[in-house]
């Protein structure tokens, strides 16, 4: 694979933003590839590692760069355990602190709207310095498959609809930036989980509206072929929201141990992906 013509992690990420050195971690090994995975965390500390692994039974590590951009807001998932097992393929940015981009503080907004900050940073950030495309993906997956197999260039990009909430969802995504030219965050509609008028914004909803409204080309896919997704891995902690699976409830009068249960007995029944 050919390496992007950057010397290093640092130099990718930080001197245009001012971010600090002490944000971005690597192994000292690391190289940037030309095909990229962008994984968004909160959170999600118990699904990272067979996530990576699962990642890595259908992709060779050599030929890719995997970067993780913590948000999260109850813990930080230690960078030592990549290097640890040998994914040196990997940058994390911590955003712990919001040092890389910032929020707002009231909890029940903070998901959505510092996932669509993060997503529309890096969408202008790795296309101001020279990545063609990369795949978008949430931390509590395990991939099925090659992601790559879902590039298309012949597309600005792919991904599944979802009718409920009128968007492409973020937690599988492929975006060609040689072809996008619009925003993915928009301060006017996305004020938080609800607008001003009532009508709920969440992730991606105000970039799949543009996409229509100036007739982009997208591919629309079943991502289920690609990924099984735990769906709400960020909110095990928080015990904020309802998990998919099993349909059992994980709001706040859930008992924390329930939702541990849950995640791990998600994992036990996906362990092929990843083991």
């Amino acid at each position: 694979m050919n390496e992007l013509n950057i010397k290093s992690a640092e130099q990718f990420i930080s001197y245009k933003l001012n971010i600090k050195p002490e944000l971005i971690r690597h192994s000292k090994d690391f190289k940037l590839k030309d095909k990229l995975i962008f994984v968004t965390n909160a959170n999600s500390d118990l699904f990272l590692h067979p996530m990576i692994r699962s990642l890595y039974k259908n992709v060779n590590k050599d030929d890719f760069t995997l970067c993780i951009f913590d948000n999260s807001w109850t813990s930080r998932f230690p960078e030592e355990l990549y290097f640890q097992y040998g994914f040196d393929n990997i940058i994390s940015l911590d955003n712990t602190n919001r040092g890389v981009v910032e929020g707002i503080e009231e909890s029940e907004f903070r998901g959505s709207i510092i996932h669509c900050k993060t997503v529309d940073f890096c969408l202008k950030y790795f296309k101001q310095e020279g990545v063609k495309d990369f795949i978008l993906v949430d931390s509590d997956v395990l991939f099925k498959t090659n992601p790559f197999n879902a590039v298309d260039k012949d597309y600005v990009c792919v991904g599944e609809y979802e009718d409920e909430k009128s968007r492409i969802k973020p937690y599988f995504q492929y975006f060609n930036l040689e072809k996008l030219d619009i925003n993915y965050y928009d301060e006017t509609r996305m004020l938080g989980i609800t607008s001003s008028d009532g009508y709920v914004y969440d992730t991606g909803m105000a970039f799949t509206e543009d996409l229509k409204k100036y007739n982009k080309p997208v591919k629309y896919i079943n991502i289920d072929n690609y990924i099984t997704h735990f769906y709400g891995g960020s909110y095990v902690y928080a015990q904020k929201e309802i998990t998919k699976y099993h349909k059992i409830n994980c709001n706040e009068k859930t008992q924390p141990q329930k939702s541990y249960e849950l995640v791990y007995q998600w994992l036990k029944d996906n362990n092929s992906l990843y083991l």
